[in-house]
């Protein structure tokens, strides 16, 4: 599953590029996941939503740099 830190790379069939595309995929949910994830592309199954996690507007270099700082 998704863990702190993760970087979401596409829902189903559809690429995220920010925040819109991510608002978009989840009505799609449940579906399979691409993520980034300490430097290896992985895959997971998400359920229906809602995911509980929390977004960040920053990009996911700055996001992940944050992430790695603060644990």
């Amino acid at each position: 599953g998704l863990r702190p830190g993760d970087v979401l790379l596409s829902i189903g069939d559809t690429p995220l590029g920010g925040v819109e595309d991510l608002k978009a995929a989840l009505a799609d949910l449940p579906a399979r996941v691409r993520f980034w994830r300490e430097g290896e592309r992985l895959s997971a199954r998400l359920p229906g939503a809602p995911l509980g996690a929390s977004l960040d507007n920053r990009s996911a270099r700055a996001a992940v740099r944050a992430w790695r700082r603060e644990t």
